[in-house]
């Protein structure tokens, strides 16, 4: 498994634990269409968090790759008879925004900048009375790659050659 895939699952992890009376926190691909928030919303409240990009990457001296990445946590959450379903989304998001603030989530990593909040959608599905999507966004670098030096210690202590 490749570091951005452990970093992601990290940090789901992470959520998973700091969050235990949200229903589902798991892994996403990405934005949400329609079709596929209506899926999610079955399992409100919910958190996926994704990778949804990155900037340009820079190279390091011992040539690994800082990647900083765009993440996001997307949150659902729908209408109870107590706490609308923007209320919820907002109380969850605040939660997320703590945590992030000083944490790397692995060792390869550093602590996330540029925390945001975005609301993508409150109101009403089809069906599914009051929702709200919102999302939580930063932007966190992760090295990738293996360490020039790394890889000939490795080399030279297993008697092979780069």
């Amino acid at each position: 498994m490749g570091r951005l895939v452990e970093f992601r699952d990290a940090v789901t992890a992470d959520f998973k634990a700091f969050l235990p009376e949200v229903k589902s926190i798991d892994t996403h691909f990405g934005p949400f269409d329609m079709d596929e928030l209506k899926t999610f919303i079955v399992r409100a409240p919910a958190v996926r968090v994704s990778i949804v990009g990155s900037a340009a990457t820079s190279m390091v001296a011992t040539r690994e790759v800082d990647v900083q990445l765009h993440c996001a946590a997307f949150i659902v959450t729908q209408s109870l008879a107590l706490v609308p379903a923007d209320v919820a989304a907002l109380d969850i998001a605040e939660a997320l925004v703590g945590r992030l603030a000083a944490r790397p989530f692995t060792g390869f990593s550093e602590v996330p900048e540029k925390i945001k909040i975005e609301n993508h959608y409150s109101g009403a599905v089809r069906g599914t009375g009051g929702i709200a999507l919102f999302s939580v966004d930063w932007h966190q670098v992760v090295r990738v790659g293996l360490s020039a030096a790394r890889a000939r210690y490795d080399a030279h202590n297993n008697g092979g050659a780069l």
